[in-house]
């Protein structure tokens, strides 16, 4: 009994020294963006989205650069089914969204080009004609400029996106920082489904 009690004892020593407080996020005040415009500055080829309420402007992406290049291929960029978070500090944002290309109307130079640049057939029962690529995105938040949104061309259709605000709140973690803290190395990866089939 003596010798079950300090094994107990140990253990509970052992992983009362684990667990630590750290920051958690959390997400609140999801709202919903309606989109004027794209662009893409033509010094650095950075893309961005005019929004009513905010504009996103993200760091240059040669994925991104290469598709806009060739905008008579047969893909789209499924912006309204992707994720939008500003971040914490309210300066930065993040965005994934995926980019569904037909394979059966694209020329065979685009479809090389993508399976170089990590396009992937789709688990999708109906999207089997189809690869995807994950778009993921950093970039800046800026209060938009209301007489450059009254001057750019309009859009065709009207796009609407969800954003997602982030803070970080005090939480217990929960892995044991003594046996090797595998989850302070994960990284905020958006995961989305796909909610709309190419036309």
């Amino acid at each position: 009994m003596k010798k079950l009690l300090a094994i107990t004892l140990a253990f509970m020593v052992f992983f009362s020294g684990c667990y630590q407080k750290a920051k958690g996020r959390e997400y609140y005040g999801v709202f919903d963006e309606k989109i004027v415009a794209f662009a893409m500055k033509e010094d650095d080829k950075s893309f961005i989205i005019l929004g009513e309420k905010y504009s996103y402007v993200f760091k240059p992406d040669k994925t991104l650069e290469y598709l806009i290049q060739n905008l008579n291929e047969a893909y789209k960029f499924d912006i309204e089914n992707g994720g939008y978070t500003i971040l914490s500090d309210e300066k930065n944002v993040v965005a994934g969204f995926k980019v569904i290309i037909d394979e059966e109307n694209s020329s065979k130079e685009l479809l090389s080009w993508a399976k170089k640049n990590g396009a992937y057939k789709p688990k999708i029962e109906g999207m089997e004609k189809y690869l995807f690529i994950n778009m993921y995105m950093e970039g800046k938040l800026y209060l938009p400029n209301e007489e450059l949104n009254k001057s750019v061309p309009k859009l065709d259709k009207e796009f609407k996106i969800k954003v997602k605000k982030e803070r970080f709140v005090d939480t217990d973690r929960t892995e044991l920082t003594k046996l090797g803290n595998f989850g302070a190395m994960m990284v905020f990866i958006p995961i989305f489904l796909i909610l709309e089939v190419v036309d």
